[in-house]
């Protein structure tokens, strides 16, 4: 079973690709990826992750490539999904939108009015009674 933290040459490793194969299961998955809209692998529904994994090793086997399993699908579907969700919103912020623009519940809120200054005690007031500190 792969790891969900393994790296990427230890999933290939797992998966027994070459590494050409492997660019072919990743651009397949990506394409697959880009289609989800940017959801989490784990919110995608079970019956679509099944039609998923059959599409991409159905991909793999016309282009003579060795199917790969389960864990080395979702694996890679998880990491395409979170490059998908980062590649949308950076190309957002390329159209000119402010960073901010990405957030979901932002709300403009107005600046809290700054407290009163109370001048009756003058100008280095305070520093008799012992209420100020010197800067150390």
């Amino acid at each position: 079973m792969l790891q969900a933290r393994a790296k990427p040459s230890e999933a290939r490793a797992h998966s027994k690709l070459s590494q050409e194969q492997w660019e072919e299961f990743y651009h397949c998955t990506k394409v697959e990826a880009n289609n989800l809209n940017g959801c989490a692998w784990l919110h995608v529904q079970a019956d679509v992750r099944t039609e998923i994994r059959a599409r991409v090793n159905s991909y793999l086997r016309n282009k003579g490539i060795p199917t790969v399993g389960d864990d080395v699908i979702g694996w890679r579907m998880k990491i395409a999904l979170r490059d998908t969700k980062h590649t949308a919103r950076g190309s957002k912020q390329s159209e000119g939108e402010p960073p901010s623009a990405n957030l979901k519940d932002a709300t403009a809120r107005p600046l809290l009015p700054a407290a009163p200054v109370d001048d009756s005690r003058g100008a280095g007031a305070g520093a008799e009674d012992g209420n100020q500190r010197s800067a150390v």
